[in-house]
């Protein structure tokens, strides 16, 4: 009897010696594979994920580490091969269906893309990425269902700042400069250090320019009483006579006024976060810092410059401020 429980214990104890031994080969390369993937290395992390894969080839993160270097690698129909079979599980998660979509799109299979895509949308409806993706697939075949893409992922997930580029994007194309204008300020303000915030900004002081000058000329058709319309209505309050060529002074003072009559009048049946956040900024002092952060450098780099030598303190200020606040846009305030 002794033997036998000593031969038992003995393939126990080996069994559990490779398993762990397994384990930490596994980790071993799978962790090298994800540094050479990071530095940019991607033949090594190739190499790596492929001799960490007989050791668990369960692994979802291998799987979507591997499929992404397959996507650096522009291999992109063996990436296709190595997840396949994963996105086919119910188990599959949110950023492996993104490296498939990527992989796809990558391989001009674009209507197997948008399966993936429609499939992710569904199983992940608050996901904000997927509806970008999606809109950005349709986009690229000039499909203009993209905006009703990036516009449910504005409502699902508000705090996904790329859909609010696209639509910015869209609306400042097709002239519809309301939208244009506020979708491109709550960008620039939930993804500040981005390099398309400057773009953005750009865009943004020819759609106040132009937004003004429609409620000038009454071109505008809105409903009174929703949302649109009692930005408009307000912002007509505030508009007594137009120049041709609107400064940045001068669009500070019209929203400056629109902002205080706004929570005065309207403020509690539209919760809209980029008012409160301009309210904030203007009880904070930086209102008019904030202001020439959006269009000063847009409008004239000179004059811009002249300003910041009168006011290089107030500016510092304010950009100390956007650092240390983190601009949120909460769920329900979607006015579509």
């Amino acid at each position: 009897m002794l033997p036998r429980i000593l031969t038992v214990a003995f393939f126990c104890i080996t069994s559990l010696t490779v398993n762990t031994a397994a384990a930490q080969d596994f980790q071993s390369f799978f962790q090298q594979g994800q540094t050479a993937l990071r530095s940019g290395a991607f033949e090594r992390a190739d190499s790596c994920f492929a001799r960490a894969y007989p050791f668990d080839s369960t692994s979802t993160g291998l799987m979507r580490e591997w499929a992404l270097t397959q996507w650096y690698l522009k291999d992109y129909a063996r990436g296709i091969q190595l997840i396949q079979p994963w996105c086919q599980k119910d188990t599959v998660d949110e950023q492996l269906l993104r490296v498939a979509v990527m992989l796809y799109k990558g391989n001009q299979q674009h209507q197997e893309a948008e399966r993936l895509l429609k499939q992710a949308t569904e199983k992940y409806p608050k996901n904000g990425a997927f509806y970008h993706d999606y809109g950005e697939l349709l986009s690229a075949s000039n499909d203009a269902r993209c905006i009703s893409q990036w516009e449910k992922g504005i409502a699902y997930d508000p705090g996904f700042p790329d859909n609010y580029y696209q639509a910015c994007l869209f609306y400042t194309n097709r002239h519809q400069w309301l939208w244009a204008a506020l979708y491109g300020e709550i960008y620039i303000n939930l993804d500040p250090l981005n390099t398309k915030s400057s773009r953005i900004r750009e865009l943004l002081l020819r759609s106040y320019r132009e937004l003004f000058a429609e409620i000038v000329a009454d071109s505008l058709s809105v409903p009174e009483n929703d949302f649109t319309g009692l930005v408009v209505g307000n912002y007509k309050k505030q508009i007594s006579r137009l120049r041709s060529a609107m400064p940045t002074s001068l669009i500070t003072m019209i929203r400056a006024r629109f902002v205080v009559d706004w929570f005065v009048q309207t403020g509690n049946k539209f919760p809209f976060s980029l008012f409160d956040w301009q309210r904030q900024l203007m009880r904070e002092g930086h209102f008019e810092a904030y202001n020439q952060w959006i269009f000063g450098v847009a409008e004239n780099m000179n004059v811009f410059q002249r300003w910041l030598s009168l006011n290089r303190e107030s500016y510092s200020d304010f950009l100390r401020f956007q650092r240390q606040q983190v601009f949120q846009v909460p769920p329900g305030q979607y006015y579509r």
